[in-house]
């Protein structure tokens, strides 16, 4: 602690005055308020006011550490109130003032170091000490209310009220409850992306260059006889098909069959994607709907306070649930 600027280690705080305290390097004033309502004056004003606090001001605010606040807070004629903030630290509710001109509701409180405002209907509540913040009520607008209580108070007997008479009964029901279990969710890989099988080099041509010498003999021989004379194409031209047949089929059939072979692993892939994302997408609902059963049994278990107040006022059967390890009354 701080006493003109120099450490203390003890210190009696005494009603209506300033200190700082250090803690771990950081300074924090702190003002000591007293229990009483000593320090809380009223005062009203007809139509408007113009408050202006600060050292120079019409309502005189002395703080040894916050010297230069100053901000104005006027009333006008058709009932806005407005804050006008020049320098130092303003709450309005607990929340500081950022900006230059604020304006106030009824019912706002307006804090600063030491001193407190409240604003009620014409009314103006003050909540400090004279020593901290005095206000000339004739150069402000307002003038000092002082509140008395006029009801007679009477001196009464407190009596046990009955909580049910004898029409009334009650039965315990049992208590049907619902309760969280655990539940594993299992989701499986996803399926191996097939891939097209890499045929050796020497089996997909071993056939082809067989058919393919077949082929090619015996279109040689068959233009062979047909250029000697010694057969004409009538006798040689069904080896001539067949061989140009082979021949065809030798080039053509393999890259037909790789052509299948490369479609049809991309539809079973695709096919594959489909369902598993159809499968993740069933999982994932699994999921949200347990959420959502396990959500419901906890509000159901652990009912707010305006429930249990609404089973009371209702006189509802499961106002009186209870569980074992509960006292029966």
């Amino acid at each position: 602690m701080l006493i003109n600027n120099s450490p203390v280690e003890e210190k009696e705080l005494e009603v209506n005055n300033f200190y700082v305290i250090v803690r771990n390097n950081v300074k924090y004033l702190i003002y000591i308020e007293p229990s009483d309502n000593k320090n809380i004056n009223v005062y009203s004003y007809s139509v408007s006011f113009n408050l202006t606090i600060g050292k120079e001001g019409n309502v005189k605010y002395n703080c040894p550490y916050a010297n230069d606040l100053s901000f104005s807070l006027v009333a006008q004629e058709d009932e806005k109130i407005v804050l006008t903030l020049q320098r130092g630290a303003v709450f309005v509710n607990k929340k500081l003032v950022q900006k230059d001109k604020t304006y106030i509701n009824i019912g706002d409180e307006i804090a600063f170091f030491g001193a407190r405002l409240i604003l009620l209907g014409k009314m103006i509540v003050v909540i400090s000490s004279e020593e901290v913040l005095k206000v000339e009520a004739n150069s402000s607008g307002l003038s000092l209310t002082k509140l008395e209580n006029t009801e007679t108070l009477e001196d009464l007997e407190t009596k046990d009220r009955d909580l049910y008479n004898d029409e009334d009964y009650f039965s315990k029901s049992p208590r049907l409850r619902r309760t969280i279990e655990k539940k594993d969710i299992e989701i499986s890989d996803p399926p191996q992306e097939e891939k097209i099988g890499e045929v050796p080099m020497i089996l997909t041509m071993g056939p082809m260059l067989t058919m393919g010498v077949s082929s090619v003999v015996m279109l040689s021989t068959s233009i062979s006889q047909l250029i000697s004379g010694a057969a004409d194409f009538s006798n040689v031209g069904g080896q001539f098909i067949i061989g140009l047949t082979m021949l065809i089929s030798t080039l053509v059939w393999p890259v037909l069959i790789d052509f299948y072979n490369r479609r049809s692993t991309k539809r079973t892939n695709k096919r594959n994607k489909e369902k598993y994302n159809k499968y993740l997408e069933d999982k994932r609902n699994e999921l949200e709907m347990e959420i959502k059963i396990q959500r419901d049994i906890i509000k159901e278990n652990v009912i707010s306070l305006d429930a249990c107040i609404e089973n009371l006022k209702h006189r509802k059967l499961n106002f009186w649930d209870k569980e074992l390890i509960k006292v029966i009354f």
